[in-house]
């Protein structure tokens, strides 16, 4: 099959009420966008089809968008189903097929199992299916069931490597065969446009240091901050940058614990949150990038601060571990000594510069979307594949 008939269909069952449109639907889910958009460029035809509360076409970047009035839930649970889109889906990946197009539906993480299982039921055998997982994790009898019943009819699973698989394999629910290490999104920050800002590009420290995430228990920013207390008493001309999204649990610690302490007080800046077109002149200026997770599904704020050239000195968890490489400046969850050794090795022991270009490097030749998408399209479109046998 000749690459210009392969054609990726994305169902996307989220409904915000804020998506009436082309430009909108682009515009609030930046990581559907990419991922198609970075599949059109590897030579596959894509089009998007979205629950909306109004119809509406549009096409960007050579991929189509269509988005579908959708009765129902905004924000789905698993027990959830929707027959009137998934007939819309099945419909159009039978007309394609007419046309001679080898079709492939895209299914976006596991949260609606049972509505997986009918739509699996309803298209021909001849459709495969791939489910992208994003941080999804067991839960329930009742839960996992459902997804291992509907699991069995589709062809392959995504997820962003084999350690976050695990949990799924050991309880039987996936087969260990049908999964494959795809990372879900390149960055975020990869496709946005810089603003000017001579509030951030202006900023002066040696070196500067980002914090992006959620201030909560799984992200550790009291650990964080404590050790940074004590590398700022070594490294005096370094400077502390913290954004954080809505999500901020600890806030209140979180400036207590600056407040108390004079290096801290004098080294660390908390920002808050902040627009998303300015987050990336933020990982552009910073040298390092800290983050204390215990846990993620992914890591895409490292991915971000990668490719800005920022170095990573993040936890020893597998995820990060996936990205960063063995030689990077991993530290473990939850050991102070262990990150304040890291950052110190890191301005001790090694040329900054040239770090934050090795970091560069490695996301330019793993991490791009380009790259990412085009592995996932040998999965979508797998050749000399028989696979009228892919589901009984």
């Amino acid at each position: 099959m000749n690459s210009d008939r392969q054609f990726l269909l994305i169902p996307s069952f989220h409904k915000m009420d804020a998506v009436a449109d082309t430009h909108s639907l682009r515009e609030k889910y930046p990581l559907l966008k990419d991922w198609a958009e970075g599949v059109s460029k590897n030579k596959t035809r894509v089009k998007v089809l979205h629950r909306a509360n109004y119809d509406s076409n549009g096409s960007a970047n050579g991929v189509e968008y269509q988005l579908h009035k959708s009765l129902g839930t905004s924000n789905p649970r698993f027990y959830h189903v929707f027959p009137r889109f998934n007939l819309k889906i099945v419909n159009e990946a039978k007309r394609l097929k007419k046309e001679g197009c080898n079709v492939c539906i895209h299914y976006n993480s596991l949260i609606l199992p049972i509505n997986l299982f009918i739509l699996s039921l309803m298209l021909p055998k001849s459709i495969r299916i791939i489910v992208q997982t994003h941080a999804e994790r067991p839960r329930n009898v009742l839960y996992n069931l459902l997804c291992r019943l509907s699991i069995s009819r589709i062809d392959t699973v995504f997820f962003t490597n084999s350690e976050v698989a695990k949990p799924w394999i050991r309880k039987g629910i996936i087969d260990q065969k049908k999964i494959k290490s795809i990372m879900e999104c390149g960055a975020l920050v990869e496709s946005v446009e810089c603003i000017d800002d001579n509030n951030i590009t202006s900023l002066s420290a040696s070196p500067l240091v980002l914090w992006t995430g959620q201030l909560n228990s799984n992200k550790d920013p009291l650990l964080v901050l404590k050790g940074m207390e004590r590398f700022f008493s070594v490294f005096s001309a370094g400077r502390m940058i913290m954004l954080y999204g809505q999500k901020a649990d600890l806030i209140d610690d979180v400036k207590a614990l600056i407040s108390s302490s004079d290096i801290l007080s004098k080294h660390v800046e908390i920002i808050g949150t902040v627009p998303f077109n300015r987050v990336k002149n933020y990982y552009l200026a910073a040298d390092i990038f800290v983050q204390g997770s215990h846990s993620e599904g992914s890591g895409l704020a490292v991915l971000d601060a990668m490719s800005c050239s920022a170095v990573p000195v993040v936890t020893n968890i597998p995820s990060f571990k996936e990205l960063c490489g063995d030689q990077s400046f991993l530290w473990e969850p939850d050991n102070l000594d262990s990150f304040v050794k890291q950052l110190s090795r890191l301005m001790e022991d090694f040329d900054l510069e040239s770090e934050k270009l090795k970091a560069k490097s490695r996301f330019d030749k793993y991490w791009t979307i380009d790259r990412i998408t085009k592995t996932a399209i040998t999965h979508y479109f797998p050749e000399d594949k028989n696979l009228d046998a892919s589901r009984g």
